[in-house]
């Protein structure tokens, strides 16, 4: 990415790097960006190419005579040489590795190595620069006919021709490692929401006789989508794994890939005290999340000469997620009939001492309902019977009542009868 200060005047160009059979490629970070050099701006990340007396100077490159000729920058000028002269240009190109992206190295140079893999190259040339004392170097181009030379400026403007040195030449990406992602919730975009339940079980006492903690382990998977937008300077194809979760859970796939996704199976544990005869429901909720937001992530990148290197990286992508994962726990019941356990509450006073039994009353969650429609049947059931139970209990004492009315009617007639007879 060029810095904020850059005055382009004109479309960037890709670098071109030679290939293993010898042709050019387009560099996916090696860029040439045109520079106004009245106003003096060089981007942060533009190559350095040689230090002269603690100055840096950078690869430049200008047109002349219907050629690019490469040469080196002060950040004001652009010195080249062209047919045995020094010519020195306001306007021109400074070569960028973008966002510093790509891995360049200088490698040693004679006339002995004919083969140029890899090395960084401009029309018929290929850059190059001299190693000169007290630590100086020089940039230049390196002309690979007449057996090869690499010609340069010295600071007091005299023109070498040498026959070895070094030469630039970029490393190729050969994998990508992105941390996990982080974006802001403010920034986020919710395209949908759902709870779900993503896994159910029941915990009961039947073989204890009186109460026994009851423990399980409930197993569940969770999903992770992923559509990333494109990013610079990074190459499509390349094998790249990202972190999707805290818990270090990666998600292996080909970058520049349409959509990407994850699995991974989970584990938790629940328990839960219940009398002999009794259960309670236990479920894993969530809530299923599509969002689209931009994100920044550590990158790193592996390159062919076993190097790597990490830089910041961002963009815009959409995922779908699982979020907010929790258990709930239901009401306990007898499990003979599906009626709720009463529920004894004692409440202490400083007089006296009040003992309450009641019945729990189902309990109200957010948490989406039960899928399985055979317990939801069995709560209407359980107070449907506690309605009959109440029912038949009333109708009981009322019939009782009746029969001891009836009893005391008729000794009262007896009575009546006895006094008339006397």
């Amino acid at each position: 990415m060029l810095a904020a200060t850059v005055s382009v005047t004109a479309a960037n160009n890709g670098a071109l790097v030679r290939s293993e059979l010898g042709q050019p490629l387009t560099s996916s970070t090696l860029q040439w960006v045109s520079i106004d050099g009245y106003r003096h701006e060089i981007p942060d990340d533009a190559v350095q190419g040689g230090l002269v007396n603690g100055q840096k100077s950078y690869i430049c490159r200008i047109r002349r005579s219907g050629r690019q000729e490469i040469g080196s920058s002060d950040g004001i000028t652009c010195r080249i040489v062209s047919y045995v002269r020094i010519v020195d240009e306001q306007n021109f190109q400074v070569l960028v590795n973008s966002n510093d992206a790509g891995r360049i190295v200088w490698s040693a140079w004679d006339r002995s190595k004919t083969s140029f893999f890899r090395a960084v190259q401009n029309g018929d040339y290929f850059i190059g620069r001299r190693l000169g004392e007290h630590g100086n170097t020089y940039v230049g181009h390196l002309d690979p006919s007449r057996r090869g030379s690499i010609h340069t400026i010295d600071e007091q403007d005299i023109i070498h021709e040498s026959s070895q040195g070094e030469i630039l030449m970029e490393m190729e990406a050969k994998y990508y490692e992105m941390g996990p992602l982080k974006t802001s919730l403010s920034r986020r975009k919710v395209q949908s929401s759902e709870q779900i339940v993503l896994a159910h079980t029941t915990l009961d006492n039947m073989e204890a006789s009186g109460p026994q903690t009851v423990a399980t382990t409930l197993s569940y998977v969770v999903n992770h989508n992923i559509y990333f937008s494109s990013i610079r300077n990074m190459v499509k194809g390349l094998p790249t794994t990202v972190d999707s979760s805290e818990e270090g859970e990666k998600i292996s796939f080909l970058w520049g890939s349409p959509s990407i996704s994850g699995s991974f199976t989970r584990m938790v544990d629940a328990s839960h005290r219940l009398e002999h005869g009794t259960g309670v429901n236990v479920s894993v909720t969530a809530r299923r999340v599509t969002f689209d937001a931009p994100f920044n992530a550590k990158l790193a990148t592996g390159y062919s000469d076993d190097h790597s290197a990490t830089r910041t990286v961002d963009g815009n992508a959409r995922q779908t997620l699982i979020e907010d994962i929790g258990v709930d726990v239901g009401n306990v019941y007898f499990l003979n009939n599906g009626s709720l356990v009463p529920v004894t509450t004692t409440t202490t006073t400083s007089t006296t001492t009040t003992t309450t039994t009641t019945t729990e009353a189902p309990m109200t969650s957010t948490a989406p309902q039960f899928s399985d429609t055979q317990h939801v049947t069995a709560q209407t059931s359980v107070r449907s019977k506690e309605t009959l139970q109440l029912t038949s209990h009333t109708q009981s004492g009322s019939s009782s009542s009746g029969r001891g009315l009836a009893q005391t009617g008729v000794l009262l007639a007896t009575a009546v009868m006895i006094l008339i007879l006397h």
